[in-house]
């Protein structure tokens, strides 16, 4: 099963495990998006998130992690790209309107796949990546 999948399951958000889980945000999201692989966390990282799903860490480092696309990152309108701009600072600064952004990027993620400015794979890998 995919990690995100299983979270998604669960009704977990990434924000939600790390509240939980004590692990920064910013590191959850490096695992949820592939940029960071489970077998590079820490062991501490592993515990704490195994605790939060409820699986061993032997089921943890099994789940399949989302493949890093930068490029989907970067190929984007210049309003979807604010949105993800204006979340990430969020989540660094920890800002109060986290969930205004939350929704307006899920909100230009789906005007750009109607208007066929991405491809659905693009769409879906940025929901996968800031959403859950």
């Amino acid at each position: 099963m995919e990690l995100v999948n299983y979270t998604s399951d669960k009704k977990l958000s990434i924000y939600r495990i790390s509240k939980l889980s004590n692990i920064p945000l910013s590191t959850l999201n490096d695992i949820y998006s592939g940029k960071s692989s489970l077998y590079d966390c820490s062991g501490k990282t592993l515990l704490s998130l195994s605790k939060v799903l409820g699986v061993s860490i032997e089921e943890l480092l099994e789940m399949k992690q989302e493949i890093y696309k930068p490029e989907f990152e970067k190929n984007v309108p210049i309003f979807l790209k604010n949105s993800l701009d204006n979340l990430k600072k969020c989540r660094r600064h920890k800002g109060d309107f986290y969930d205004c952004y939350l929704l307006e990027l899920n909100s230009n993620i789906n005007v750009c796949e109607v208007e066929h400015l991405i491809s659905s794979e693009h769409a879906n890998y940025l929901r996968n990546k800031y959403l859950r």
